[in-house]
C-alpha cells in the first residue's frame, strides 16, 4: 500500500484501517488528527528552485560551501547521476 501525505492529512482513515487490518487489532473508537497540508507558495518556489538546480549541468554552482553537511559531495554525485536514493522508505 502507498499513502500520500495530502490524502492522509485530509482523511487518515484508510491508513489507520490498513494498519488495523495488518496488526489484527481493534480499530480506534474515534479517529482524530491535527495533520494539515503545510505547503504554501514559498514551498512551491523552493521546489521549483530545487528542480531547476537538479536539472542544471553545473551542480557545483548550487553547492553552498558555507554549510557543511556530511556526505554532501557524495549526494551531489548521486544527484548528478540520477542515482540519489531516499534516506528512508517513505521519503520522496
Amino acid at each position: 500500500m502507498e499513502f500520500v501525505y495530502e490524502e492522509l492529512a485530509a482523511d487518515p482513515a484508510p491508513f489507520v484501517n490498513h494498519l488495523v487490518a495488518h496488526m489484527q487489532v481493534a480499530p480506534p473508537a474515534e479517529l482524530r488528527t491535527s495533520m494539515a497540508v503545510q505547503r504554501d507558495e514559498l514551498t512551491e518556489q523552493w521546489i521549483a528552485r530545487f528542480n531547476e538546480d537538479r536539472r542544471s549541468a553545473n551542480l557545483l554552482a548550487a553547492y553552498d560551501r558555507r554549510e557543511h553537511i556530511p556526505g554532501k559531495m557524495k549526494n551531489f554525485v548521486r544527484l548528478g547521476t540520477r542515482s540519489l536514493r531516499p534516506r528512508y522508505p517513505f521519503a520522496f
